[in-house]
């Protein structure tokens, strides 16, 4: 049975957060719950959403 790592980094920035994940993602081989917070109000999105059906960045 595999085990779940759990990590907590806290609160980071958006950019910081998610270069954590793609860290993660690449040298993790285990499943695991990643928990953060962001430091101010933020927006991500997954790598395979086209942005432009949802936001628009023109504005």
């Amino acid at each position: 049975m595999k085990m779940l790592k759990i990590i907590d980094t806290k609160k980071n920035s958006a950019k910081k957060n998610m270069s954590i994940d793609a860290d993660l993602l690449d040298t993790l081989k285990e499943p695991i719950l990643h928990f953060y917070d962001w430091e101010q109000n933020s927006l991500t999105y997954g790598y395979f959403i086209n942005i432009d059906k949802f936001i628009d960045l023109k504005k």
